[in-house]
């Protein structure tokens, strides 16, 4: 939304608006909330605010939402990652394009639209804000930059998929509109048990006891005989230790592991099974 304020012409790029007698205008570095595309207000930067034209792209192939346990190891949000209750994960939300500026707009509903988890700001370039009783995570300081990196808690309890609603801005610069894309994107997570990314050779994998304070147990069941490899990690993404690396044969697998000498905290532990990884957290007391 580009106004004219008395004789004076405003230069935006992202649709951040803001309020001075009567007039309005827009700048780059913050988009107002509300402008995710999601399904409570259905508006981004174009839509309904005039700030970028006024037509909204599929984000399919431009968006690409990214999350893990740390900002080392994430992993493509699909439907198959199940998030552990009241956990910390990080998200990236990645853009793949050419323009001179970009933004992007993130909230997190739950199945019935209601706010899922919650976003905490660990970067200088990532900012949120609220609307209508729902967090918005959006960039601060439109850049090159089409990168963002924010944290996310999940609920508390999960009981169906939450979806991820995500508007970007690919701008050309030339403080006008014109020639601006805007374009959005969904991605779900199917909530549910817990755990991140199942391998569909491995099944029923825990941890017990935990929390633990000198030993724990690694219980799962093999499906076929394969490599596996477990790492326990900080909350860094850090390995703290190692575990065990090895071809294992069908059936279940219980080891326990020594852990006293680990500091109090909360960590994670990671298994490999085929290709492909599960996560679980691991209290230390």
């Amino acid at each position: 939304m580009k106004l004219k304020l008395y004789s004076v012409a405003v230069a935006t790029t992202f649709c951040a608006v803001m309020l001075f007698t009567t007039k309005t205008y827009t700048h780059s570095s913050v988009p107002d909330p509300g402008h995710s595309g999601d399904p409570l207000t259905n508006q981004t930067c174009a839509s309904g605010s005039g700030c970028h034209g006024s037509t909204t792209q599929d984000g399919t192939s431009a968006i690409a939402l990214q999350i893990g346990t740390s900002p080392n190891l994430l992993n493509p949000a699909t439907a198959s990652f199940v998030p552990a209750a009241s956990t910390e994960y990080n998200l990236s939300v990645g853009l793949t394009g050419t323009a001179q500026k970009y933004g992007f707009e993130l909230s997190a509903l739950t199945a019935s639209n209601q706010q899922a988890g919650s976003f905490t700001v660990n970067n200088t370039n990532v900012t949120s804000n609220t609307f209508n009783g729902i967090q918005y995570v959006s960039h601060k300081n439109a850049t090159a930059a089409k990168t963002w990196i924010f944290k996310w808690t999940s609920p508390a309890t999960i009981n169906g998929p939450i979806t991820f609603y995500i508007a970007s801005n690919f701008a050309n610069g030339d403080t006008t509109s014109n020639g601006d894309v805007i374009y959005k994107k969904a991605v779900s997570i199917n909530g549910g048990s817990v755990g991140i990314i199942s391998p569909s050779n491995l099944n029923n994998f825990t941890v017990y006891p935990n929390p633990a304070s000198e030993k724990t147990t690694l219980s799962y069941n093999l499906l076929n005989s394969e490599y596996v490899s477990a790492q326990i990690m900080n909350s860094e993404g850090t390995v703290v230790k190692n575990l065990f690396a090895e071809k294992q044969a069908i059936g279940v697998v219980e080891n326990t592991f020594n852990i006293a000498e680990l500091a109090a905290g909360k960590y994670f532990v990671h298994i490999n099974a085929g290709g492909k990884s599960s996560v679980k957290p691991l209290v230390k007391f």
